[in-house]
This record gives C-alpha cells, structure tokens and sequence, in this order.
C-alpha cells in the first residue's frame, strides 16, 4: 500500500514539474501551511541494501524503519542486526543498510558454534552460557581470537565442568 502512495506521491510530483507555467508550483508553495510542512522536512541519503536507495525527504520525527518502508523495504541480502530500526532521522543523515557478511561464519560445517564470532543470542543458546558468560566470551575476544576451543575456559567464569558441557558444541 505504501508502494502504490509513493508511487502516485512521485507522479505527482512530476506532472507538477513538468508544467510550462511555474506559477502553479510558486503559489502552492507560498501558502504558510505549505511553507510549515516544508520547513518541518529533512533529507535523508539512503543506501545499501534497499530496494529504493535515494535520497528521501520525509517530515520531522520519522524513524529508520517508517523510511525503510518507504524505500520499498530490504533486499534479501540486508543484515539489520547492528542497526536501530526506531532511531529517529535527523536531516542530512546518511543511512547505510549493509549486506550479509558471508565471509563471517558464525557455525562451522557441522553447525558447531563460533565462539570468535558468534553474537550474544547464538551464545546464550549453548548450556550453561547466559547472558553474562555470553557477555564476558564476548568482552574477551575483543583483546584475544581464540585458536582453541579449551581456551574459551580463559573466560572469566567458565571451567573445566561447563567446557566439558559446551566443547562438543563449539568450534573456532
């Protein structure tokens, strides 16, 4: 639905420039409550991975995902997981939706799980790893790459009896 209004918004737009007799357009845009929704604009460049990348002008107040839509929506390829889908834009703002990093594996061929880099919630998926464990592998793997999977027992919080429950499910 909101395809089909962007759609009649952008032909809109175009019958009204390609009008040989601007004054149409000056005297549309020279009433006050033109003027206050103009003023209340911001432009956003949006880029990567949507079906619409463009430059956007949408009112004040507007959130990521309001201009997602607008954009027709994601690709297939777009990775979102680091992004904010309710911050709100502010004008001039770039927008980059990146693609899947499909060099990055997060389990290996036997579905074992990266612990190099893995995210939060494919680690508190493992026995005994909560949250804060999941948070401290995290935190250490920042300063050092595991090349053995009994060094996630370096881990503040993880000894030998968890390591003996998540080794078979790990990988590096």
């Amino acid at each position: 639905m909101k395809n089909i209004l962007l759609l009649v918004i952008i032909m809109m737009l175009s019958s009204l420039t390609s009008c040989k007799d601007n004054s149409v357009i000056m005297a549309q845009t020279s009433t006050p409550a033109v003027n206050d929704e103009i003023n209340n604009m911001i432009t956003i460049d949006l880029k990567g991975e949507v079906v619409f990348p463009n430059l956007y002008s949408v009112k004040e107040g507007v959130i990521l995902y309001e201009l997602l839509m607008l954009a027709g929506g994601l690709t297939s390829e777009a990775d979102i997981t680091g992004i904010n889908l309710v911050q709100e834009l502010s004008t001039n703002q770039t927008i980059i939706i990146p693609k899947k990093n499909t060099s990055v594996k997060n389990y290996n061929d036997n579905n074992k799980i990266n612990i190099n880099t893995a995210p939060i919630e494919l680690l508190t998926t493992l026995p005994g790893i909560g949250t804060s464990k999941a948070h401290a592998i995290i935190e250490y793997r920042k300063n050092n790459v595991f090349k053995r999977i009994d060094e996630i027992k370096n881990v503040n919080g993880i000894g030998d009896e968890l390591y003996i429950k998540i080794k078979d499910l790990i990988c590096v």
